[in-house]
């Protein structure tokens, strides 16, 4: 299978899934076994707290607990978030790479680095643009290969749109409905709510990084299962049968 069925067959797995957990499971185990990380984190530094880092890890490597983790200042000082904010370069980039250019290793982050018990081998995946990072960063115990790299910024696209889906799937209510609601699919669960918080097609497509038209085509099933005729009839629907708060 070429990589880029493999992608596909990923994001047709995550968009399945009703469980934002189990959505995540498989795209971080997708990203361990086709880049042989042993390590993925996500994290999203606020771009307005500047003392707030969302972080979640995953992976067969050491795992320390949370009170190990960088705090957003640590973040901030690492290389390969140096490099990104002053380049202002939204590709995937290994670290040796970044090192290799002059954005040397601090003190402060080697002593993370030494406490994590981790080593340079990373792979920094940016999901969004601006100077607080906000992406997957990937480490490995060997080299990351080209080819690994290279299928990363391939799939960086993909990555970021399924991203965005999985932040909306987190806040959607799970469907605990009453019985005679219809069944959604997630994609579906994310639109609406994207719906009732005031998002325009247009708007829901770039956070989904997906076309206005396949917004339209899910808004047109949303409707039929919920025998509204627009927006603001479906999202009205939704809440009495117990599918939306």
């Amino acid at each position: 299978m070429d990589r880029a069925t493999a992608w596909l067959a990923v994001a047709a797995d995550v968009l399945a899934q009703q469980s934002h957990a189990d959505a995540t499971d498989i795209l971080t185990a997708a990203l361990i076994a086709r880049t042989n990380a042993g390590l993925v984190s996500r994290i999203r530094l606020s771009a307005t707290d500047p003392d707030r880092i969302d972080i979640s890890v995953s992976g067969c490597m050491f795992q320390p607990g949370p009170a190990s983790w960088p705090t957003a200042a640590q973040v901030r000082g690492h290389p390969m978030a140096r490099y990104r904010a002053a380049t202002g370069d939204d590709t995937a980039v290994l670290m040796p790479d970044v090192l290799a250019a002059g954005w040397e290793l601090d003190p402060a982050s080697k002593e993370v680095m030494h406490d994590l018990r981790i080593s340079d081998q990373q792979l920094s995946v940016p999901l969004s643009r601006g100077r607080a990072y906000d992406g997957w960063v990937l480490v490995a115990e060997e080299r990351f290969g080209e080819r690994e790299a290279d299928e990363v910024r391939d799939s960086q696209r993909l990555l970021a749109g399924l991203d965005a889906h999985l932040r909306i799937l987190a806040r959607t209510r799970s469907p605990v409905p009453d019985p005679g609601a219809p069944r959604l699919t997630p994609r579906e669960r994310v639109v609406l709510t994207l719906a009732a918080e005031g998002c325009t097609a247009e708007a829901m497509a770039r956070r989904l990084g997906i076309s206005a038209r396949t917004v339209h085509k899910h808004q047109e099933h949303l409707y039929r299962k919920l025998g509204a005729c627009d927006r603001l009839s479906a999202v009205l629907a939704a809440q009495r049968r117990g599918l939306l708060d």
